[in-house]
Order: C-alpha cells, then structure tokens, then sequence
C-alpha cells in the first residue's frame, strides 16, 4: 500500500518529509502492527525541482506563445497547451474528448497538408527534422501561418513512440 506523507522530526529538533506506510503480518500465529517509516527529503527536492522547471517552462511558452503538443503515433492522441487550443480553434467538445492527429490535420491548409505530412514522415524516418511553415484555416475563412517544430522520441529498437513539437502563429 502507499504511504502517507508527512513530516518528521529529528533528535535535533530539524524537520523532514517522511512516508509512514502501516500494515498488519502474522508470526507464528500471532498478529503484530508494522510501520515503517521512510525520509522523502531526497525525493521532495527532486519533485519540487521538477515543478519549478514545469511552472518556469510554462511562464517561457507563454511568453514566447508557443503551442506545445505531443503526438502518439500508434493511438493518434495529441497532448497539448492551450495555446494550442487557441491556434487551431479547437472546441470544448474537442478537448473533452481528446485531440487527435486528424484534427490537426482537418486545420492544416489543403495546399501545404501534403508538404507538412511529407516533412513529418521524413523526421519519423530519421531522414529530417520536423520545421515546416504551413497555414492554418481559422472559422471565420481567415488565415494563420504557423512555424513547427518538432523532434522525436524513440525505443532502444528505433520506433518512435511520440513526436514532441511547437508551434507559432
């Protein structure tokens, strides 16, 4: 079972993050009560370090308004920001149900598609990296031109497991 997180104290008086984990064993037919107690100092460092590299990342894509996203290709999901959201003009209804590479692919302008597809095939191949410019169709018939990029992240056996990339109006 999880342990609870809490804090310590030790003979020093100083404070510290611990995980208390209780549960029951039998001996030799007798019930006994066991905890154990294990100091989280180490691993509360490394998680609030990892949070303040998120929150100043975030503050950076925001500043440079840079959509962020992440693509599966095996399930078709993309993961993004809601810069992204803003971008391509994608619904509520959208982002309940989750966003798809055919979504991306509905917004991209029917003239440079071929192009951003080709360039993408060529950087899952290992043959070239993700940075096209494409336009996209915005509701009201106007249009945005965006700068992509993206690299690819692989298994030991060379697959790609997903495309991580940015985009900018």
């Amino acid at each position: 079972p999880q342990g609870q997180e809490m804090e310590g104290r030790r003979a020093d008086g100083s404070v510290f993050p611990l995980t208390l984990s209780l549960g029951v064993m039998w001996t030799d037919g007798e019930r006994l009560a066991v905890a154990i107690i294990a100091d989280i100092t180490e691993q509360s460092r490394q998680r609030q370090a990892l949070l303040q590299a998120r929150d100043q990342l975030t503050m950076a894509a925001d500043v440079a308004q840079l959509g962020i996203w992440c693509w599966q290709p095996d399930t078709s999901q993309v993961q993004c920001n809601d810069r992204m959201f803003e971008l391509y003009e994608w619904t509520e209804t959208q982002r309940a149900q989750g966003i798809t590479y055919n979504d991306w692919r509905c917004r991209v302008h029917p003239d440079d598609l071929a192009s951003a597809e080709e360039r993408l095939g060529a950087a899952m191949a290992g043959r070239a990296v993700f940075d096209p410019v494409f336009r996209v169709r915005r509701q009201d018939g106007s249009l945005r031109h965006i700068i992509a990029g993206a690299r690819t992240e692989r298994d030991p056996r060379g697959r790609v497991l997903r495309v991580v990339g940015i985009n900018r109006d």
